[in-house]
């Protein structure tokens, strides 16, 4: 009878303890989905990031200068039906000095009257002033041809911002996605490096142990040596690739895994043969 008390006693500490530790996982698995609970995933979409890569983008706004610029030549254009005024002003003063004369010989004007009258010397101010007013009655078309030419740069302006923001918007999708590529790339060349690190620690305490040779110990360090300058040129892909992104749209982001990948419109994806290879034929010289 004793025997079976004795025998039970660590049953019920088995069951004391593994209850109170179930407790506390329980505990802890609550507290943890209370914390997961507060915190807000923000995901990233491309199209929500794209108007600040436009507003920060270069091309744009040269190609918005450059259509002000053609406004501005096409008013002026508009001047070859208007009249010119040239006015023109011209001033002077002169002074004839006569080395013989009544202030002998000095260079000062002296005092001078009607027809240079108390003095040998003679001083003169010529003033000049002109107006003149010109219209052009005839010239063949020529204005009007300006006009026209003066619109055309002004369409021609308005094609360049279409094609600046379509050249802006192709270069912030590839900056987008070579950031999630590259930190991709990232990842795996860690999990590489990692298991390498695994692998030659496994052979070093297998040849402490006698179950393997020193080449396997060789070998396994030149592949870590080969992973680890993997992943050093991967992370430098990586911080390049983020700093294009800062660059492009004016932020970096704190997550990288948070960034959803851009969705092609169903409308722009093929539906047939027929239709790739008609896409191709209209669109080939783009494609590069």
């Amino acid at each position: 009878m004793s025997r079976n008390k004795f025998m039970q006693l660590p049953a019920i500490a088995i069951v004391f303890v593994s209850s109170t530790i179930w407790s506390n996982s329980f505990a802890q698995t609550t507290d943890d989905n209370s914390t997961g609970a507060d915190v807000q995933i923000e995901y990233v979409n491309f199209l929500d990031v794209l108007p600040n890569a436009l507003e920060l983008d270069e091309g744009i706004k040269l190609a918005e200068y450059g259509k002000l610029a053609a406004v501005e030549s096409a008013k002026a254009a508009w001047s070859a039906w208007y009249p010119k005024a040239d006015v023109t002003l011209s001033t002077g003063e002169q002074y004839d000095v006569k080395p013989a004369g009544s202030n002998n010989g000095a260079t000062s004007p002296g005092i001078t009257g009607a027809n240079g009258a108390g003095s040998s010397n003679q001083r003169y101010n010529p003033s000049e002033a002109k107006l003149k007013i010109t219209q052009k009655l005839w010239d063949f078309g020529e204005a009007k041809a300006g006009i026209e030419n003066s619109k055309l740069g002004v369409v021609q302006a308005d094609l360049g911002i279409a094609a600046a923001k379509n050249n802006a918007i192709k270069v912030a999708a590839q900056i987008y996605i070579g950031l999630k590529r590259a930190h991709a790339q990232y990842k795996l060349a860690l999990e590489a490096e990692a298991q390498l690190k695994r692998q030659t620690g496994q052979q070093d305490f297998r040849v402490s142990r006698g179950a393997a040779v020193g080449t396997d110990v060789l070998q396994a360090k030149n592949a870590l040596a080969g992973a680890v300058t993997a992943r050093v040129a991967a992370q430098g892909s990586f911080q390049r690739a983020l700093t294009d992104f800062e660059n492009k749209f004016g932020f970096a982001p704190a997550n990288v895994e948070l960034l959803l990948p851009i969705r092609v419109p169903n409308s722009l994806i093929p539906q047939s043969k027929d239709d790739f290879r008609d896409s191709v034929m209209m669109n080939g010289e783009q494609l590069k």
